[in-house]
């Protein structure tokens, strides 16, 4: 394995990558792919330079299964070449896949990743999510932190204008959430504001497709990955995860819509915060937030955006909402949060009066 994680850029060159593979002596490669693989100039690359020596797996579904992950390690298990490398083209959930694949086959290959999305952020950390019977798994390992990361803004470029904001969304969230949770550290809170900094200043140039914005965005998503690493997800990703496999939402989507409803919340219970440092710290990060955002505001973006709410078909969804929330990460949460309250807020985020 890489000893320290390297980030490699590819604009108008692929003389920085050759070079790793070359010094590396990597000849044969397992390459973990979204379905977009085969319309992305990577495809070309990579059958370019390892010929017949690349084993392709893509056997998976966003929000990828349990299931997925050992497939994966089938395919890897059951081939004769020795791999001197697992690569990641995708978004959130081929990384998850590549990770897990790496994890589970006990072999120390060098992971290298080519995000296809600017907003998981899953190139900078150490977790992993998939799901065993509809139920999301979360691995945390430091053997899941990828050693090489690829930043290619081409593979943008085809990336639909939904999934486009979505993703960007997902960015702004992990930002928040890294912010206000009770793990932040100073440095966190640095990356964390960076990464709010670099979306808002790109978001125009990147919702328009433009060279110069996809570059920004994948920037931003990493260095806000960098700061969820640090701290862990809070409520926000806690409450959005049954909102995405019940409705079907991104997960960026259902992330925003959840952070937005928390931090009305959470402005108006300062009082009842849980971070050992303090209500005056939260207000503190709470200012920062609001003045990081300036006159658009986080509720202002989303608006503009114009993510569509889902509406539940009756009461048992509400419920098994509520009931799905993982108490794990309202741990990291900086305000009390009840079952009472997580009902209220889906309430709100479904507009159920």
């Amino acid at each position: 394995m890489i000893a320290e994680q390297r980030i490699i850029k590819c604009r108008d060159s692929m003389e920085e990558l050759d070079s790793f593979f070359n010094e590396n002596n990597i000849n044969n490669a397992f390459v973990v792919c979204g379905s977009t693989f085969d319309k992305l100039p990577v495809r070309r690359y990579l059958e370019s330079y390892f010929g017949k020596a690349l084993t392709i797996f893509s056997d998976f579904s966003p929000n990828p299964a349990e299931e997925a992950v050992f497939k994966g390690l089938d395919v890897f298990n059951a081939c004769n070449t020795e791999f001197d490398i697992i690569i990641a083209v995708g978004g959130g959930s081929a990384m998850d896949v590549a990770k897990c694949t790496r994890l589970r086959s006990g072999k120390k290959k060098p992971l290298l990743v080519i995000p296809t999305t600017a907003g998981s952020g899953s190139e900078a950390t150490q977790f992993a999510v998939v799901y065993r019977n509809g139920e999301k798994v979360s691995i945390d390992d430091p053997e899941l932190l990828p050693d090489i990361v690829v930043v290619w803004p081409d593979m943008l470029k085809s990336l639909p204008m939904y999934q486009r904001k979505s993703t960007m969304l997902d960015a702004l969230c992990h930002a928040v959430e890294s912010s206000w949770s009770v793990h932040s550290t100073g440095e966190s809170r640095k990356t964390a504001m960076k990464a709010i900094h670099k979306v808002l200043e790109n978001k125009d140039g990147y919702l328009n497709n433009e060279d110069s914005g996809n570059a920004g965005m994948l920037e931003a998503a990493h260095l806000a990955g960098q700061a969820i690493n640090i701290t862990r997800t809070t409520a926000g990703h806690a409450m959005c995860y049954k909102l995405t496999t019940l409705y079907g939402l991104a997960h960026g989507h259902a992330a925003a819509l959840c952070t937005a409803s928390l931090w009305k919340y959470m402005e108006d219970h300062l009082s009842d915060c849980i971070d050992s440092r303090g209500e005056e710290h939260l207000a503190g990060v709470m200012q920062d937030l609001k003045n990081a955002f300036g006159d658009i505001g986080f509720h202002g973006l989303i608006s503009e955006l114009n993510m569509e709410r889902p509406h539940p078909k009756n009461d048992d969804e509400l419920d098994e909402l509520v009931n799905k929330v993982n108490i794990q990460r309202l741990n990291n949460h900086p305000i009390k949060l009840s079952k009472d309250v997580i009902r209220k807020l889906y309430k709100e985020i479904l507009e159920i009066n």
